[in-house]
């Protein structure tokens, strides 16, 4: 009974392989007819008619029927003249039965051209040639059972005279082989196919491979691809967080990692993707490469940030809404608080004569009066100033690092002064004023003036800051 294990061994030169070891309990070879020892010397210096001790023989013979491979000696046509007990084992002829009888015609008709060609060549080869072949062959039930053979020719070998022929069943490797080359192709069609990109990249940082989808994210070619690293594809300001994340994984941090990430085309479109990446290893826990999946989501991630935009701003004027000035006076509020003597000034503004343009000429007219209007605001602000539209005629200017009333008086007055030329819409001349209220003061003095008109539309704005029409001198609220 056989009992089998496993080790690795390695040539002199070249990688470890991995070998299957099976210890086979012998069966006492039974006495060989030909072979008369001589009674009178030592049974170990017996020796008989083929040249062979005694004892040799017996060990040859044990040898032969235990083995799991088939030695068959063979006539140059084919003609089987022995079979080891294997034969009959792994093929289930009866050894008798098939003595005399040609090999060749068990063999399957695809593999016989190939299986008469290694044996032509050995023939045609002088001395001791030896040629692989692999081939069907006819089991008894019918079957087909693969053996890889190595024919050896041994015709002028003295006390021989034959080819040798030396197989091995190979049947479960060749069904593991065509299984895994099923597998290979369902992998590789899937891989190829797959609607998301997919790569396989050398520790290296090296594309090794890449599928249709991926080359359509990085906007490039599979050959061209497989010139390029992952950097040399990624977004610059992406690429540091991307080896640091490399390197956790090289150093066993991690198996995998995701991470939401910049591509740039060759003609420098920036694409977002989602990035999901594996180290495979070898059995020894060595590095090999990594797989990774990426998933374009720029057209989300864009309509996101639109989504986002229109939450936080007007969308007649694109000015920041209630909501993001809000956000931005709490900003400037702890700042201020962080920093003695700087104060934020606040100037509410509404247009006098919007509602008689809006009703007589219509709300289309009054929509681009609003925008022309924003438009003209904008010019009179520094770019770190913050300019809202709280709806309709509403608008709120959000001043930071105000040393005194004299800064935000002269803003106040440049955008009065601004004002005074007229509106050219649809073709005619438009007249409007505006009134402002400035509140000015640290965090704590303008939270008291402002939040409430910041929270809820400001219906009451001119009763808490004195008006000041584009024609008069501002008055503050301090």
């Amino acid at each position: 009974m056989a009992r089998g294990s496993g080790y690795r061994f390695r040539y002199t030169v070249g990688p470890w392989v991995r070998v299957v070891k099976k210890a086979v309990a012998m069966e006492p070879s039974k006495p060989d007819p030909n072979i008369k020892p001589d009674v009178s010397s030592d049974d170990r210096e017996a020796v008989g008619p083929n040249g062979f001790s005694v004892e040799g023989t017996r060990f040859l013979r044990s040898i032969l029927q235990n083995s799991s491979e088939i030695v068959k000696i063979v006539d140059p046509d084919g003609t089987l003249k022995y079979a080891s007990p294997a034969f009959g084992r792994v093929l289930g002829y009866d050894l008798q039965e098939t003595l005399g009888t040609n090999i060749l015609d068990h063999v399957h008709p695809e593999d016989l051209p190939r299986v008469l060609a290694e044996s032509e060549s050995a023939l045609s080869e002088g001395g001791i040639a030896r040629n692989v072949v692999e081939y069907r062959f006819r089991h008894k039930d019918g079957s087909w059972r693969w053996l890889e053979s190595v024919v050896t020719n041994l015709l002028d070998e003295p006390g021989v005279g034959e080819l040798v022929v030396n197989s091995r069943d190979v049947t479960g490797r060749k069904r593991a082989e065509r299984a895994l080359k099923v597998s290979e192709q369902r992998f590789k069609s899937s891989f190829q196919d797959a609607p998301v990109g997919m790569a396989l990249v050398g520790i290296d940082g090296r594309f090794l491979q890449g599928n249709r989808a991926l080359c359509g994210i990085v906007g490039l070619g599979e050959e061209e691809l497989l010139t390029k690293t992952f950097a040399d594809v990624t977004h610059p300001e992406d690429v540091a967080a991307d080896l640091v994340n490399l390197r956790r994984m090289l150093a066993g941090d991690n198996e995998a990692h995701q991470v939401e990430k910049r591509y740039v085309q060759k003609d420098g479109h920036t694409v977002w993707a989602f990035l999901s990446a594996s180290l495979v290893r070898d059995e020894d826990g060595e590095p090999l490469y990594f797989v990774s999946q990426i998933q374009d989501f720029t057209e989300r991630k864009a309509l996101g940030e639109q989504l986002r935009h229109r939450a936080l701003h007007d969308p007649l004027t694109e000015l920041p809404n209630r909501q993001l000035f809000v956000d931005r006076l709490m900003q400037a509020f702890r700042r201020t608080g962080r920093e003695t003597g700087r104060k934020v000034a606040v100037l509410f503004m509404d247009l006098d004569g919007f509602k008689v343009i809006n009703d007589s000429l219509g709300h289309r007219t009054g929509d681009l009066l609003l925008v022309v209007v924003s438009q003209r605001l904008r010019r009179c602000l520094r770019p770190e100033d913050t300019l809202a539209r709280f709806g309709g005629d509403e608008f709120v200017v959000l001043l930071e690092e105000v040393e005194g009333p004299e800064d935000a008086l002269r803003v106040a007055e440049r955008i009065a002064e601004e004002l005074r030329s007229p509106f050219v819409v649809d073709g005619r001349d438009l007249f409007v004023s505006i009134s402002t209220g400035i509140a000015l003061g640290d965090a704590r003095r303008i939270r008291r003036t402002s939040c409430a008109t910041l929270t809820r539309p400001c219906t009451g704005l001119k009763a808490r800051a004195q008006p000041m029409r584009s024609s008069n001198r501002p008055c503050t609220s301090r």
